[in-house]
């Protein structure tokens, strides 16, 4: 069963492996180059940045990474991204229908979501869950969803 856990500091090494073991899943639009050059210091010290951070889980196994990002409370953004053996399973899509709680319960009213262009299956998460096109930027789309 997929759930959302919060990640805290002791999970630095566990997200640190993960993001390294899919560097090139991650990298391969530049979304991610920034995370994966992290140290493990480093990992541990965003896990402890006020951001709301979620790990995905199925069934005991972490599997991805779920933030929720205080922008301009009410408005929150979210981010997602899944270890590349769980792509094309759903994960995300899920991860993302049980974050709008996640989102409802910090008081956001309004859910952004970035996708870099040409990243489609992350387009599909955000569209199957309700969101839409809010602006077309230069590297990315903005999508919003009303909670």
């Amino acid at each position: 069963m997929l759930s959302l856990r919060p990640l805290g500091v002791d999970d630095a090494e566990a997200l640190h492996e993960m993001l390294q073991r899919n560097a090139a899943h991650l990298t391969q639009r530049g979304d991610f180059d920034e995370e994966v050059a992290l140290t493990v210091d480093e990992v541990r010290a965003r896990l402890d940045d006020g951001i709301v951070r979620f790990g995905i889980d199925d069934d005991g196994n972490l599997v991805g990474h779920l933030a929720l990002v205080p922008v301009n409370p009410p408005s929150w953004t979210v981010g997602y991204w899944v270890d590349a053996a769980h792509c094309g399973r759903g994960v995300c899509t899920e991860a993302v229908r049980l974050a709008l709680d996640e989102a409802r319960a910090l008081g956001a009213v309004d859910l952004y979501a970035g996708v870099t262009h040409g990243n489609e299956p992350s387009v599909a998460v955000l569209r199957k869950v309700g969101f839409s096109v809010e602006a077309d930027l230069d590297t990315y789309t903005r999508f919003k969803r009303a909670l």
